[in-house]
């Protein structure tokens, strides 16, 4: 009967978390995200989930040089509720190893519409040089 002498095991380990993930501001349209590294990542990777959305599979976004340590995440629903997943990588896409996620729930804000500014400000633009007509301001009757 054949003992073996060496038992032989094997481990891989990935990247540590990152430390801390954070928002610091979130709009009604992006939401920057900041983080603390820890260990050795050579790169972060952002998924991103709405908190409406059964599947639980989160969207890809990016991958990021370690030397990153701030995202805005663009194009995103308003007053939507979302949940960001960070996790530090090692190694290429055949030979990769990835850390346990860290995940933050943020809400986007809501969407307001200024059209009182807008058409003041159109109304401004257009006080002084008239572009259908060409004249000018003192061409224009007096303001009632």
């Amino acid at each position: 009967m054949f003992m073996p002498t060496h038992i032989y095991v094997y481990a891989h380990t990935g990247p540590a978390q990152p430390l801390t993930l954070n928002y610091n501001t979130a709009t009604a349209l992006t939401i920057t995200v900041t983080w603390t590294p820890q260990g050795n990542a050579e790169y972060y990777n952002i998924r991103i989930k709405e908190e409406s959305d059964d599947t639980g599979d989160f969207m890809f976004v990016d991958q990021l040089e370690a030397n990153i340590r701030q995202y805005t995440i663009e194009d995103l629903t308003p007053s939507t509720t979302y949940t960001i997943r960070l996790t530090a990588q090692c190694g290429t896409l055949e030979n990769r190893a990835e850390s346990i996620p860290r995940d933050i729930t943020v809400t986007t804000s809501k969407l307001f519409l200024f059209i009182r500014f807008a058409v003041r400000h159109w109304n401004c633009l257009f006080r002084y040089k008239w572009p259908l007509s060409g004249k000018n301001a003192e061409d224009l009757p007096p303001k009632a």
